[in-house]
């Protein structure tokens, strides 16, 4: 059985589970993620694509369809007025 705990710490989160060694000894695993002060959406993204990568989840580029993490703009958006006047 696969398992993973994850906590939100403060500044990021954290992750733990365990793994069999070699000598079949329980090894506990940690793994952390911060908060990135500049993207307030990264540590949520990077946890999303670990969980992905831990449970093998995302799919192969040869798959027929595959999951993904995506950014978009939230519908409601409206850029600042400096922003409107800016161009490209």
């Amino acid at each position: 059985m696969w398992s993973v705990t994850i906590n939100r710490a403060g500044n990021g989160f954290r992750m733990n589970w365990e793994e069999e060694g070699e000598d079949g000894m329980t090894l506990h695993q940690e793994e952390v993620i911060q908060d990135d002060e500049q993207d307030e959406l990264h540590a949520g993204e990077e946890l999303l694509w670990w969980v992905m990568n831990y449970f093998d989840l995302g799919g192969s580029k040869f798959d027929k369809k595959r999951l993904g993490i995506a950014r978009r703009q939230g519908e409601k958006y409206e850029p600042p007025e400096k922003a409107k006047n800016e161009k490209v």
